[in-house]
């Protein structure tokens, strides 16, 4: 097999709680995240994408800054190399919510 590229960078006083799951080391692609984000217990950001029509190729996930990420989140990579997931800045993502690959969330909703 070979070497997986994966991108991993986290902005400035982000907060990362107990049990968060960033990155999936077995899907190449890279995973931005802007500054002072909370990302609450047991969330899942950055993983491979739930879509059956993924092949493999390089994903991304772009957070933004200042969101509150509650627990048990999950914020899937895209599904293609020329799309990236991407959530806006100043959001409240709830527990439980899924943001799934190719999605894109503004700026200051409440998902």
């Amino acid at each position: 097999r070979g070497t997986l590229s994966v991108m991993l960078e986290i902005g400035e006083n982000c907060t990362i709680h107990s049990g968060a799951i960033i990155v999936d080391p077995t899907v190449p692609g890279s995973i931005v995240i802007g500054a002072e984000n909370t990302i609450g217990w047991h969330t899942v950001v950055g993983v491979r994408c739930q879509d059956l029509k993924y092949t493999g190729g390089e994903c991304s996930l772009q957070i933004g800054d200042r969101n509150a990420i509650r627990e048990h989140v999950s914020l899937h990579l895209s599904s293609r190399d020329e799309w990236t997931t991407k959530i806006g800045n100043d959001n409240l993502i709830m527990g439980c919510c899924h943001i799934a690959h190719d999605c894109i969330v503004g700026k200051r909703p409440i998902a």
